[in-house]
């Protein structure tokens, strides 16, 4: 009997990538990945910080009993600790899949004409004349292919809300965290400081011929107003992540 393949995870989104030892590359590929950043908002929520504090208990001690003490160890080691990354974050194996029948004690009982059809191949036939015939025979019986809109979507434990940039999560969460610890140690900065520090990139929009060179107060304005939209988001991506929705700005 044909034997399936050792399942390997697979994640809708970019996983995390480790190497054999911790380093500054793999830290730079974790910033490509949305489950990083999910790890980083939830370390700068207060109320799951109490919750842990608590030991798991209270309001949010189903989510704890899920992602555990974030605050404890590093993304490397809470994503692969009892391969954490996995339960959470990839998708089920596939209860079917496309292979060939050996012989008639690979048939399973439980398949149905809706889940699954079989399928007789004249292998003297060309494979052109094959593709085609087998179109015809998905197009007879009216198959639904899902489309990658409907994979997106992903049966996942916890799944990623499909519209987001991953540059921009990244922007906003930077600058939250910095902002935080700034107001944690009791010195000021401006909210343009804070983007500089952050090295967050701006938008001028169009500029005419003769405002070739944008003046420091233009500049300084720009970046206020871009931190201050960031700070904004990143509270709602931070109270929403709270009840398992990432990244949610409802």
């Amino acid at each position: 009997m044909l034997r399936r393949k050792p399942y390997k995870p697979r994640y809708i989104y970019k996983e995390p990538r480790f190497l054999s030892m911790p380093s500054m590359r793999e830290e730079r590929q974790w910033r490509k990945s949305v489950y990083y950043w999910w790890w980083r908002c939830l370390r700068l929520s207060d109320s799951y910080r109490r919750c842990c504090e608590r030991g798991g208990t209270g309001r949010m001690s189903r989510l704890y009993n899920d992602f555990g003490n974030v605050f404890v160890t590093d993304f490397r080691t809470w994503w692969q600790e009892d391969r954490r990354g996995e339960r959470l974050f990839a998708e089920p194996p596939a209860p079917l899949w496309l292979h060939e029948l050996n012989s008639s004690s690979d048939w399973d009982a439980n398949w149905d004409r809706d889940s699954v059809m079989i399928v007789a191949v004249p292998l003297n036939e060309t494979k052109q004349h094959l593709m085609t015939k087998f179109s015809n025979l998905l197009a007879r019986r009216k198959v639904k292919v899902v489309g990658v809109k409907n994979r997106r979507k992903g049966a996942a434990t916890y799944r990623v809300n499909p519209k987001f940039s991953i540059d921009a999560l990244g922007n906003m969460i930077d600058v939250y965290e910095l902002h935080k610890n700034y107001k944690a140690s009791g010195k000021k900065i401006t909210l343009a400081e804070l983007g500089n520090k952050a090295r967050i990139a701006i938008e001028y929009g169009e500029k005419s011929a003769s405002d070739e060179i944008i003046d420091e107060e233009k500049r300084r304005n720009v970046m206020a107003s871009t931190v201050s939209r960031y700070l904004k988001k990143a509270k709602i991506l931070i109270a929403n992540i709270g009840i398992g929705k990432f990244p949610c700005f409802d």
